[in-house]
């Protein structure tokens, strides 16, 4: 009777540690779940950071290359008037 007791105890206390056990492994697989949701989010939220990032950089790029031309065609043509005026003071 003692043995059947004792037994039945250790299947008790065997059964309450398996259902503990398979809640921790569901708890661990939940939390790799969502740790790996997160990651997803986050890596999509640095793929449009970047992308918008080098879009500006574009933009900004194409700005200055522009502004570069303008310049140079601005300092061309500021040489061609100075010459210009330059031929006109010394005619006089």
């Amino acid at each position: 009777m003692k043995g059947q007791q004792e037994y039945a105890k250790s299947q008790n206390v065997n059964s309450t540690l398996e259902g503990l056990c398979k809640s921790l492994q569901k708890q661990n697989q939940d939390l790799i779940d969502e740790n790996k949701k997160l990651q997803n989010d986050e890596k999509e939220v640095r793929s449009k950071l970047a992308s918008d990032f080098q879009t500006r950089i574009n933009t900004i790029s194409s700005e200055l290359e522009k502004h570069a031309t303008e310049h140079l065609r601005k300092t061309k043509e500021n040489e061609l008037y100075s010459e210009f005026l330059k031929g006109k003071f010394e005619i006089l």
